[in-house]
């Protein structure tokens, strides 16, 4: 098995509670990505608020070279722009580098930022430096996962130097045994205390629980939630999901044709049905 990144590990698990549901009070969603084929790759992803009718999200073009990477430029629906360069074992073998330059001509916000990532089959690690504004302030993180057998065991570092204080301060651990899949973390830690699994009743059919207990001095918190996945036909899903505060959430996603495909989904209160604060969504994924 490949070894992921610090952010992938329990992905099974979460796409189980996440995917397929897009809602506020009035969310739109629309992604478009077109195929891996050629120089050119296009993709966006935009997201409508019709409360504050706000328009968020980004478009992004990768234009692809075989002796000198991937060249990346992307827009955000706020203005900024940022064009990068990507090379993918160019320098030296499993090690990756992107560079990015970003400018918002309306707020004058300019920065930039660097990742090396190094992959083989033991070891997945990452190196991020980013500035913002060209001042001496850096925004540092660091991520490895590193694998024995069939156990991936990972951590993550943040630090900001203009406050001298860490961003992020996180380990995880993964396994899987038979159908069964666990994700164990502790992030900010010892803040954050989470477990997720992961059970495939069979190839249609994915069960995950997700647990979560915070503490803050003498606050404590905690959340757990079930959701399913079940594969209805070839080209209809159905999810369900509910938690300890009693929202029940539901998706149901229908591919239209080979490259669209459409999502409804909803988010009941049950502790106050009369109260109306539902939500509903409505997302539009289409690969040209």
């Amino acid at each position: 098995m490949e070894v992921p990144t610090f952010s992938e590990l329990g992905k099974n698990a979460r796409d189980v509670f996440k995917t397929g549901y897009y809602y506020g009070k009035g969310i739109f969603k629309l992604n478009v990505k077109s195929k891996k084929t050629g120089i050119f790759e296009m993709s966006s992803d935009l997201t409508l608020n019709v409360d504050v009718m706000k328009l968020d999200g980004l478009l992004e073009t990768k234009y692809k070279t075989d002796d000198y990477g991937n060249f990346i430029q992307r827009w955000t629906t706020d203005g900024t722009a940022s064009i990068g360069c990507e090379l993918s074992g160019k320098i030296i073998e499993n090690i990756s580098m992107l560079s990015e330059f970003f400018y918002n001509p309306q707020t004058t916000f300019k920065g930039m930022r660097l990742d090396t990532k190094y992959i083989n089959d033991r070891i997945n690690g990452i190196v991020s430096l980013a500035n913002d504004n060209f001042d001496s302030n850096l925004n540092l993180y660091g991520a490895i996962v590193m694998k024995f057998k069939e156990i991936f065991l990972g951590y993550q570092c943040g630090y900001k130097t203009a406050t001298k204080e860490l961003t992020k301060n996180d380990i995880g651990l993964a396994f899987g045994y038979q159908d069964t899949f666990f994700h164990l973390r502790c992030n900010s830690i010892p803040r954050e205390f989470g477990c997720s699994i992961l059970y495939k009743v069979n190839s249609d059919w994915d069960i995950a629980v997700n647990g979560i207990s915070s503490s803050s001095g003498n606050w404590n918190e905690w959340m757990v939630g079930i959701a399913a996945k079940y594969a209805v036909d070839e080209e209809s899903i159905l999810r369900l999901k509910i938690n300890s505060a009693m929202q029940l959430g539901t998706s149901l996603q229908q591919k239209l044709n080979e490259n669209t495909m459409i999502s409804l989904s909803f988010c009941f209160d049950c502790m106050n049905i009369n109260r109306g604060n539902h939500k509903v969504g409505l997302a539009l994924d289409i690969e040209a």
